[in-house]
């Protein structure tokens, strides 16, 4: 998706980023590949920064989620959740994936800790894990229509159909 000038309508002209103003940031918190070092044979690790919805480097965010009754942590307690969720990383990825540690793993395991602290209201359900698979559902579900959406038109590429 362009971004277009409001005054000379060019996409992403000089005076567009000069008149736009970042007002909404974001903490990125992810389980993501890191680069080999000497301190670590792990091939992923937990890592967080400041985002924008938009970016200069034209990545774009395509969904945020709002959970009902979250009260969020201090930073620092979110990092620590965060931080220790996977103790370990092993050398490859393929290692990862068979001992279950995946980005989806990792955010279902952090939502998990934040019902066990309190911070999401869970007991609407009856157990934390069936309110983070509900959880879960809801967000894929979510997320397959918005992939498979161009406009409003139904797609029907993408396994099903979409409306």
């Amino acid at each position: 998706m362009t971004s277009y000038c409001p005054s000379c309508y060019k996409p992403k002209c000089q005076s567009y980023w000069q008149k736009t103003v970042f007002i909404c940031v974001a903490t990125r918190h992810h389980w993501h590949q890191i680069p080999p070092n000497a301190a670590s044979t792990a091939i992923e690790g937990y890592g967080s920064q400041i985002v924008q919805p938009k970016s200069l480097t034209g990545h774009v965010v395509l969904g945020y989620y709002k959970i009902s009754d979250f009260s969020p942590p201090a930073p620092n307690i979110f990092q620590e959740i965060c931080a220790a969720t996977f103790i370990t990383s092993y050398t490859t990825v393929c290692e990862n994936r068979r001992r279950g540690i995946t980005c989806r793993t990792f955010v279902l395991s952090v939502l998990s800790e934040l019902c066990a602290r309190g911070h999401i209201a869970w007991q609407k359900a009856s157990s934390i894990s069936s309110f983070v698979e509900s959880l879960e559902r809801v967000i894929r579900d979510h997320s397959i229509r918005a992939d498979c959406s161009n406009g409003g038109m139904t797609i029907t590429d993408c396994g099903s159909t979409l409306s």
